[in-house]
């Protein structure tokens, strides 16, 4: 029996400060960091996005 290969794929994660003070984060699967930084800042209920990194989610 084989076992089956995990896929990773890449994304970023966006730290945000909502309009109600609450830091949070978002998960952005997309291309460039600027990309997601740009998303993370066009999200309804964000005041503000304080860092973006990138990582990859095994499936």
């Amino acid at each position: 029996m084989r076992l089956k290969k995990s896929v990773k794929e890449k994304v970023y994660i966006a730290i945000v400060e909502s309009e109600n003070g609450e830091e949070s984060r978002l998960i952005i699967p997309s291309t460039s960091i600027n990309n997601a930084a740009k998303l993370a800042r066009n999200h309804k209920n964000v005041t503000r996005v304080i860092k973006v990194k990138s990582t990859h989610i095994t499936q």
